[in-house]
């Protein structure tokens, strides 16, 4: 039995259903990685030491679980899977087509939270518009953070080179994918909420279309974006540092050319075809 998270395999433990089964519990969430709840901190142990098998989703992540006391041999890492999407010009992307006519294009495909860091990638935007006159950012999801970033794009005059395009389907995700330059996500750690990224999949997934990323190299997002290889990891907390980062890579063409060729081949081993052999090994293996 596979369980999405540690909640879930509670439930089947509590029934002793842990007694009679195989159970795998993945662990990915940041309840895990930063809970300070002690009770709650228990409680999550005792389910995690009774499983068979915990998948935690990057190194770091396995670090936090063994943090807990969990013998680190009961936790094998597999990197979350990607499909290789590709774009379909028979369906209907008219709303995102007008940004074609941008260059160079950002990207941040993620939900809208302050660990996202959004807001100082468009400070940065604001230097970068110096050099770069026909620059947009186009900031992709949904979320808390919603009216803050609206609000700091009209303080700064950016409507023309910002824009919020809420969520996206797969076939949108691909086409934005399809026509931008960089994927910029250099993510912070949330004090308010103590939030850390466990891997960062979208990197993965921008790298898919030979798109580099912008990355912070905190949490686990090391281990999807290989700093110089696959992307650039800057200081997330200083402006300068992001906005130098994308320029680097923006006016180098022969950096950029490599980062792209980088990230492409190494998203392709994140593959779910490939990802699938990992669980497949597990589910065959006596524990």
């Amino acid at each position: 039995i596979f369980c999405d998270s540690w909640k879930s395999a509670e439930n089947l433990i509590k029934n002793k259903i842990a007694k009679t089964e195989k159970i795998f519990c993945l662990a990915h969430g940041n309840d895990i990685l930063i809970n300070k709840n002690i009770i709650k901190k228990k409680r999550i142990k005792k389910t995690l030491s009774a499983t068979s098998c915990i998948i935690a989703n990057s190194y770091f992540t396995k670090k936090k679980i063994t943090n807990l006391g969990i013998k680190s041999n009961k936790i094998k890492v597999i990197y979350p899977g990607v499909e290789n999407f590709y774009f379909n010009s028979k369906k209907n992307n008219n709303n995102l087509k007008k940004y074609k006519n941008f260059k160079p294009i950002l990207l941040t495909i993620a939900r809208l939270e302050k660990r996202k860091n959004h807001k100082k990638i468009i400070y940065a935007v604001k230097d970068l518009i110096k050099d770069f006159k026909n620059l947009v950012y186009l900031i992709a999801g949904d979320g808390p953070e919603m009216k803050k970033i609206r609000k700091l794009i009209d303080k700064l005059n950016l409507k023309k080179n910002v824009k919020i395009l809420g969520k996206v389907n797969e076939s949108d995700k691909t086409f934005l994918f399809k026509i931008s330059d960089l994927h910029v996500m250099p993510t912070i750690q949330d004090k308010r909420s103590i939030s850390i990224e466990g891997f960062g999949i979208s990197y993965i997934e921008s790298g898919m279309h030979g798109i580099p990323s912008i990355s912070s190299g905190l949490g686990g997002t090391k281990e999807s974006v290989i700093n110089g290889k696959t992307g650039i990891i800057c200081n997330p907390n200083n402006i300068f540092s992001i906005k130098d980062s994308i320029r680097k890579v923006l006016i180098n063409k022969k950096m950029y050319k490599k980062l792209s060729i980088n990230s492409k081949n190494f998203s392709k081993k994140f593959l779910w075809k490939n990802t699938i052999k990992n669980y497949l090994k597990l589910i065959k293996k006596d524990f």
